[in-house]
């Protein structure tokens, strides 16, 4: 539903940069020299990419059109798609004017428009480049889907890939290379944050208020994240299928037994920071108690779990999880308001549904940093914050 056909002929590093920008925006790139298995057949593997993509990102500079390569196979191929059915070419102009490059392009059987495409600004940093390539690209991109009748479905996976709904995906974050070493560095954040909302705002835009359908695989901040991005007033209704059971964001809340409210003994008058600590799945206790042995302090701390403690299966289904999330959204909000408190950590061991519905219902509540149990052993860092 999102491949996208990358033709890119340079410098690896830099063709690695623009594959991984339009996978955090949600695209599914498809770049021949590392998606070809050995032995396959060069052109009919790429005629086939080619049907099922939705888009070409066509490079376009002297390196390109001087290889033979790309003339005899990529670009009649492309050509030939074109004619076919839909497909998007966006063209990025790299040391050629759109002018040339649509000429150039022309004698390939390649007619694109000089208007559509990205001029490459050399001053321009690699991966702001891609960024913004990648940017602009997801919204064309999910205008097309609603204008050919696409349901609004969008992933996201963070460590894992098997989350649902693969196949029918208009957008398919994908943000498992900013884990590979654990943690995110401070520029990877700032990257995915910038995603999110520009896939996010491409959703929403397109789309409306409607309902949105998740598949989430991902670290618990981030499913916060996903969710608050669709947050009330927006209008948009969350739904997220797993194992036959329908967790769905519900404005009118049922009759739920509440997690069970506890504040600690008050910390430091001079720290300007509460905690809210949701133990569902697990108890977060002993993380937060070596995170405060760190050296961190709180002057609130509210400490949320089932009556009956928490466990895997404490949580009993979607109606209870949206008691719940409306709760803690309450309480987030509540702590926000006191004139002592700049920030709340929120400390989560919850099933990533319950967090997305944490993140929806915390639409009042900021600034909060979402903090995220690293590795087998801990400790807690801050890898996101709201808004």
């Amino acid at each position: 539903m999102n491949s996208i056909f990358l033709s890119y002929s340079g410098s690896r590093t830099d063709r690695a940069v623009l594959f991984y920008a339009l996978r955090d925006h949600g695209l599914t790139p498809w770049r021949d020299v590392e998606s070809l298995e050995l032995g396959d057949d060069t052109t009919d593997v790429i005629e086939q990419e080619l049907a099922r993509a939705t888009g070409v990102i066509l490079w376009v500079n002297e390196d390109v059109l001087a290889s033979t390569y790309v003339a005899t196979i990529e670009l009649p191929a492309i050509a030939r798609a074109s004619r076919q059915g839909r497909l998007r070419i966006v063209p990025v102009f790299d040391g050629l004017s759109p002018t040339q490059g649509t000429e150039r392009l022309a004698a390939f059987g390649l007619e694109i428009g000089e208007s559509n495409g990205h001029i490459v600004d050399w001053t321009v940093d690699a991966d702001d480049t891609a960024a913004e390539i990648a940017r602009r690209y997801v919204r064309s991109h999910v205008k097309d889907a609603w204008e050919f009748g696409e349901d609004p479905v969008l992933r996201l996976v963070s460590y894992d890939d098997t989350a649902d709904l693969r196949a029918v995906s208009v957008l398919n974050l994908d943000w498992r290379h900013h884990f590979a070493s654990g943690r995110p560095e401070p520029a990877a954040k700032l990257r995915m944050r910038s995603a999110l909302t520009a896939a996010t705002g491409s959703i929403k835009n397109a789309y409306g208020g409607a309902e949105i359908t998740l598949a989430v695989k991902a670290h618990l901040p981030l499913a916060v994240a996903i969710g608050n991005a669709f947050a009330e007033p927006t209008g948009c209704t969350l739904r997220m299928p797993r194992d036959g059971v329908e967790w769905t964001t519900m404005r009118a809340v049922g009759e739920s037994a509440l997690l069970k409210a506890e504040e600690a003994r008050k910390g430091p008058v001079d720290s300007r920071v509460a905690s809210v600590e949701v133990s569902v799945t697990r108890n977060v206790e002993a993380g937060v108690t070596a995170h405060l042995g760190a050296g961190h302090r709180y002057r609130h701390r509210l400490i949320l779990a089932p009556e009956q403690g928490p466990g895997r299966e404490s949580l009993n289904g979607p109606a209870t999880a949206n008691v719940w999330g409306h709760q803690i959204g309450d309480a987030l909000s509540m702590l926000a308001d006191r004139t002592d408190v700049d920030r709340i950590d929120l400390f989560l061991a919850t099933p990533v549904e319950l967090a997305v519905l944490i993140g929806w219902w915390a639409n009042a509540a900021g600034p909060i940093g979402l903090m995220n149990w690293t590795g087998k052993t801990g400790p807690y860092e801050q890898i996101w914050a709201l808004p």
